[in-house]
């Protein structure tokens, strides 16, 4: 997809810039379970497309986002939401997590593994 196509449609609807979508579109899988090795990386990029659906449009059509770790599971497990921001404005996507993490402190914020 080209930075045109994936600034104008995100599943058939004109993308939002100063938007919040879900940074994965399931829960994370465990440590291990994908692994990175050359000859495998198109099978890799298969399984993980599902999990980073927004993610790959934006990081295509170039615009400013943030992923940020709003939320967990009743296991501790991290969610997180992407914030997507107009072109040029990353001074406004860097200003968020950091009145974010101020507000409610990440440190301290860990998984059971």
């Amino acid at each position: 997809m080209g930075h045109e196509a994936a600034r104008l449609k995100l599943n058939g609807k004109p993308l939002q810039a100063d938007d919040l979508k879900p940074a994965l579109t399931e829960l994370p899988v465990k440590l291990s379970e994908l692994t990175m090795h050359c000859s495998a990386f198109l099978e890799l990029r298969h399984r993980v497309s599902p999990y980073a659906t927004f993610m790959a449009v934006f990081n295509t059509s170039g615009q400013p986002a943030a992923s940020l770790p709003l939320l967990a599971t009743p296991e501790g497990v991290p969610m997180a939401a992407q914030l997507v921001g107009r072109f040029g404005r990353e001074d406004l996507i860097l200003q968020v997590p950091a009145q974010l993490k101020r507000a409610a402190p990440w440190l301290g914020r860990k998984p059971v593994l």
